[in-house]
């Protein structure tokens, strides 16, 4: 959380309970099925005369109303002590069949303009719909005031987000990070380097008005590998009638003239190899989908040079050290409160853990030390496959990052591989580092694009 905040263009300070409160407008969306996650906020349109609650998001997050009806959303979840409330779309929104002047808004993504044929660079990539009101006083929710806000360059910016939690629940409150200047406007989108994580699509951009946060853009991702970008709330309200304002026009010739001009520090092979294999340590588990996602060929020839990769990289390890490698991951990533006997009980369905515990008078609620668990199991007669322990314990994209370290020089080995490929493939061309961010980016690998940009980037 932060405290307090200093905004430049005349802001002020923002007092951290302002920020607590706005806070309780953002919820984490859930897809049905786990299909994807995204976040959303809830605002009031203080233009209309009834002044109507709306949820906000991405189109790319909730492109239909029948997605939205049939996906959760989280309110309240501000802390690792407080879960939240849970909602399902069907109770939150407020649809057309119910009311006929609901309001429902929404515009794709890559929406071509007829009038400038292909021109145009894709379409505002939002959703509005409006929410029940007697809902939102249940939850004690706090929208934000929305309308039309300027903003410019180097105005001071903040994304408030919930971080995608499909794979790590202890990722799941609110995230808030320092401000930063707004880099620059291209027609309707805002370019920024505000630091964001998977899931963050759909947040709102606010900066400090007259010591409030306002909100002045939602965040769709990465910009063509070069910086994190949004669509300008302002342009948000024209597009749905909320504002006479004319929807300023971003073309592709716009966008790649800002491209053009950021750089990138020169790539040496051999300084690449050894930069990139640091960088992509933490996402080395899926080199198989950064592969497919880096190296253009064919679908056929690259699903055999993955398949051959991972051939040459493999041989067997124990289930001993698989075990080794599951019980560090638990200890290292949950928290005291979390660390149980009880929750190796419950994961590992294995009588002899019962045994072991009553044999040494320990009870089910203390926290294991490591040793005593590598100790129960390797003293065990039944031995339970390492899977079967992971599963209980560990989110499935860790699972796998085990998995892949079975193999020969492990997932580090074959991520080496895929490098020298791509590299291999580029031999005498202009490599750049925006082609590994936007790979990064298809495979939702957010933080580690960011890193890269961050690192990499040189633009004035």
């Amino acid at each position: 959380m932060i405290m307090a905040m200093a905004a430049s263009q005349g802001g002020g300070l923002i007092r951290k309970d302002e920020i607590d409160r706005q806070l309780t407008a953002l919820c984490e969306i859930k897809l049905k099925g786990g299909k994807g996650v995204g976040t959303g906020f809830v605002g009031v349109l203080l233009n209309l005369p009834d002044r109507p609650l709306v949820l906000i998001t991405c189109n790319h997050v909730l492109p239909t109303i029948e997605i939205a009806q049939d996906s959760s959303f989280t309110f309240g979840h501000i802390s690792e002590k407080s879960e939240g409330i849970t909602v399902n779309g069907n109770n939150l929104l407020v649809t057309k069949e119910q009311n006929v002047s609901a309001i429902w808004r929404t515009d794709p993504k890559d929406l071509p303009n007829p009038k400038k044929d292909d021109d145009q660079y894709g379409g505002l990539d939002y959703t509005m719909i409006e929410v029940n009101r007697d809902q939102m006083e249940e939850l004690k929710i706090h929208p934000f005031d929305l309308i039309s806000v300027t903003v410019a360059e180097n105005n001071q910016l903040i994304i408030l987000q919930h971080p995608a939690s499909k794979d790590d629940p202890l990722k799941q409150e609110p995230i808030t990070e320092s401000f930063y200047p707004c880099k620059k406007t291209i027609g309707f989108l805002m370019l920024y380097d505000c630091k964001t994580f998977n899931g963050s699509s759909g947040s709102p951009v606010v900066k400090v008005v007259d010591r409030k946060l306002q909100v002045v853009g939602v965040h769709r991702g990465i910009l063509e590998g070069t910086c994190n970008f949004g669509t300008q709330f302002s342009a948000i309200l024209s597009h749905g009638g909320f504002d006479v304002t004319e929807v300023p026009l971003t073309t592709v010739e716009m966008v790649r003239e800002f491209v053009e001009k950021v750089t990138w520090k020169p790539m040496d092979r051999n300084w690449c190899m050894a930069e990139l294999t640091k960088k992509l340590k933490p996402i080395q588990g899926h080199w198989e989908k950064l592969a497919y996602s880096l190296i253009k060929k064919p679908e056929l020839e690259l699903r055999g040079l993955v398949e051959c990769i991972d051939k040459e990289c493999h041989y067997d390890k124990t289930n001993d050290d698989a075990v080794d490698d599951v019980v560090n991951a638990w200890v290292s990533r949950t928290t005291t409160d979390r660390r149980t006997w009880q929750t190796l009980l419950d994961a590992a369905d294995d009588p002899t853990l019962s045994e072991y515990l009553k044999k040494h008078n320990i009870p089910s609620d203390k926290e294991p030390e490591m040793r005593d668990v590598l100790k129960w199991y390797k003293d065990s007669p039944t031995r339970i496959n390492w899977h079967t322990l992971a599963d209980g314990l560990l989110p499935t994209y860790k699972v796998r990052a085990i998995e892949s370290n079975l193999r020969g020089g492990g997932a580090k080995e074959c991520l080496r591989k895929v490098l020298n490929k791509w590299l291999d493939m580029n031999i005498g061309r202009d490599i750049c580092w925006s082609v590994i961010v936007a790979a990064l980016t298809n495979i939702d690998a957010i933080e580690v694009a960011e890193s890269i940009i961050k690192d990499y980037r040189i633009y004035k």
